[in-house]
C-alpha cells in the first residue's frame, strides 16, 4: 500500500518551485519528490512504531503473545521511485483501512477462520489436526476440538467479514504533507545555496 500526497505550494513558493523544476528536468524532479518523500516515510514510521505499543486488544482478549504486525511493518515502510513517480510504501495491506473499509473474503478455503482462544491466535486451522466444525444454536459455525467431554471453541467461521475504515491507522493527511515541505523546503534551500555558491 502507498501513501498518497497532494503538496502544493502557493504565491511566491510554488512560482519558484514551478521555476526550479523547469530548471532540473526530469532527474532534478525525481530528486525533489525523493527529498519530500523521505520526511515522510520517518513520520509513518514513528506513527506505527507508537501505534504498535497499544494495538493489542484482541491478543490481550484471548490471552495470547501479540503478533507485532504494526512494529514490524513500520521497519519496512520505504521510499520507492520508479516511472510512475516516488511513492511512500507501508508493507501490508491492513493499513489500507485508513481511507476505506475493507471488505474481507476467503480466497481458497469456504470460509474465514476467525480465531476465538489464545491458542488459535495467528495460527491457520491446518496448525491443528483435530478440529471439526460445530454449530451452535443461534446458527454460528466454529472450527472446535473436544478434550474429553469437553468442548473448546476455537475459530469462528464467517463468509466475510467488514473491516471499518480506521484513518487511525496512519497519520493525519496534514502531518504527511507537512513533513513533505519540510523534506522539499530543505532540498530547495541546499540546492539555492549550491546556485549561489556557484554564481
Amino acid at each position: 500500500m502507498s501513501v498518497g500526497l497532494d503538496i502544493k505550494l502557493e504565491g511566491k513558493a510554488g512560482e519558484y518551485l514551478a521555476q526550479l523544476l523547469a530548471r532540473l528536468g526530469a532527474a532534478g524532479r525525481r530528486t525533489l519528490e525523493g527529498a519530500a518523500a523521505r520526511p515522510v516515510a520517518d513520520t509513518v514510521r514513528r506513527h506505527l512504531f507508537a501505534l504498535g505499543t497499544s494495538r493489542h486488544a484482541t491478543a490481550r482478549r484471548l490471552g495470547a503473545t501479540p503478533t507485532n504486525v504494526i512494529g514490524r511493518t513500520a521497519e519496512n515502510v520505504a521510499v520507492r521511485q520508479g516511472g510512475e513517480g516516488t511513492e511512500v510504501v507501508v508493507p501490508h495491506p491492513m493499513f489500507r483501512r485508513a481511507y476505506r473499509d475493507i471488505a474481507i473474503r476467503p480466497q481458497r478455503a469456504k470460509a474465514l477462520a476467525i480465531p476465538v482462544s489464545g491458542e488459535a491466535y495467528d495460527k491457520a486451522p491446518r496448525s491443528f489436526a483435530d478440529l471439526f466444525v460445530w454449530k451452535s444454536r443461534k446458527g454460528n459455525k466454529f472450527l472446535a476440538r473436544r478434550d474429553g467431554q469437553r468442548l473448546s471453541l476455537v475459530y469462528l467461521l464467517k463468509d466475510a467479514v467488514t473491516q471499518p475504515k480506521d484513518p487511525t491507522l496512519l497519520p493525519t493527511t496534514a502531518e504527511l504533507s507537512a513533513a513533505a515541505k519540510r523534506g522539499l523546503a530543505a532540498m530547495i534551500r541546499r540546492i539555492a545555496t549550491r546556485q549561489g555558491g556557484a554564481a
